[in-house]
């Protein structure tokens, strides 16, 4: 079983410009050729406000949901 740590720094490696740009082709790329839905798209229109503050009591303050759970008008 993984520790809160290893869970926070996994989830924000998953939101972290590397040298080779993979974080640029999986998240702002469109999955499908021909359509614009982004998975950071559909990530951050999933993640509500009410979400991230229970993601952020579980796994820490991680680079996505820290803002979210912080702005509570985005709903």
């Amino acid at each position: 079983m993984a520790t809160k740590e290893q869970v926070t720094e996994y989830l924000d490696n998953q939101f972290t410009h590397g040298g080779n740009n993979a974080f640029v082709k999986y998240w702002e790329d469109s999955p499908v050729e021909g359509h614009t839905v982004t998975r950071f798209g559909l990530m951050t229109t999933w993640l509500s406000p009410e979400i991230s503050k229970i993601l952020v009591k579980l796994v820490g303050e991680t680079i996505m949901v820290k803002d979210i759970a912080r702005n509570g008008s985005n709903e």
